[in-house]
């Protein structure tokens, strides 16, 4: 084996260097939650939307596991993603997270296990539900309209239907008190 000169091993360095930048930049601009975890699903790593999220300092958050920040009620859910994990798929599905600052935030989980590391993704969908909640109550204020609208239809329809029937009548009585006219006019045969 060809032993390497100072030069070289200097330039394979800067390299290295320059690929662990280029790793650091690509985890600050991801707009996601991201996190790196060892096998026993501690933090080894959070990119800063990572850190926003749950609201623990870099330092806290490597002496705690996943499971720390997830809610009792979601925990065996969580658990079952990280053994499909461990059998090699990718997981995806809602869940929660508790955060040091806001409470429990409603996330999507993305996982995956490679080269014996956990990679978490979250997506924090507490605007997503907003915006469907407001949809749903849209929804029903529509749907209450078209009811409303319907039933003032019916109305409407019933409305005319009754003129309809009376104006029938007048005509009627009109007809009857013109034949009336007719055979009960005392002056009529003057």
């Amino acid at each position: 084996m060809k032993s390497l000169s100072l030069k070289e091993i200097r330039t394979k360095v800067e390299a290295l260097e320059k690929e662990i930048r280029l790793q650091r930049s690509i985890l600050e601009v991801l707009q996601e939650p991201l996190f790196i975890l060892n096998r026993k699903g501690y933090f080894i790593k959070g990119n800063p939307k990572g850190m926003e999220i749950l609201g623990h300092p870099p330092e806290e958050l490597q002496e705690m596991a996943f499971m720390d920040v997830v809610p009792l009620e979601d925990l065996s859910r969580v658990l079952e993603g990280f053994e499909e994990m461990e059998q090699g798929k990718e997981v995806r599905f809602r869940t929660h997270i508790t955060s040091r600052l806001r409470g429990e935030i409603p996330v999507e989980f993305f996982g995956t296990l490679r080269q014996g590391v956990f990679f978490i993704a979250l997506r924090d969908l507490r605007e997503k539900i907003e915006v469907e909640e407001e949809f749903e109550r849209t929804k029903r204020v529509f749907t209450k309209k078209i009811q409303e609208r319907d039933l003032y239809a019916k109305e409407l329809q019933m409305i005319r239907d009754l003129y309809k029937g009376k104006l029938g009548e007048i005509e009627r009585m009109k007809e009857e008190a013109v034949r009336l006219s007719y055979t009960d006019d005392p002056h009529r045969d003057l």
